[in-house]
């Protein structure tokens, strides 16, 4: 996670629409080491699967979303995050854009869930590749 310093700290700039980061990769959420390890093998395969080199994935774990993917620090990064719902595999949420803003600000963000497509692609495979192990692992919280 890059964090921002200075000016765009301080007002927010740079983060997703909302008032917060959407990917903390705060250790502390982190309960067991299934989890962790859990998490390191799916940012490893997300950044196999959509990312350059240049980016590195990060996590976002809450009582009910765990969330992995990029988010834009600058402007013309873009936003690739990937949310899974413990419970129900059609609550599953992909958001894509790009960050035309300062500090990546003014995302041009699109949200879909996993029934909202039709067709199989790579986003609805990485879902349901990873959704039976995230159910298990953070599901019986």
């Amino acid at each position: 996670m890059r964090y921002r310093l200075g000016c765009a700290a301080a007002t927010g700039l740079g983060r997703r629409p909302g008032t917060d980061f959407c990917l903390y990769n705060n250790k502390e959420d982190i309960k067991t080491k299934a989890q962790y390890d859990l998490l390191y093998r799916m940012a490893n395969d997300f950044g196999k699967q959509f990312l350059d080199s240049q980016y590195c994935p990060d996590y976002g774990v809450r009582s009910d979303w765990v969330s992995i993917g990029v988010e834009p620090s600058y402007q013309w990064d873009y936003l690739r995050v990937i949310h899974f719902a413990p419970d129900d595999i059609n609550k599953c949420l992909i958001e894509y854009g790009t960050a035309f803003g300062p500090y990546g600000s003014r995302i041009a963000l699109k949200q879909k869930h996993l029934s909202d497509y039709k067709r199989d692609n790579k986003y609805t495979r990485f879902v349901k590749k990873w959704f039976p192990k995230v159910a298990e692992v953070f599901g019986n919280e």
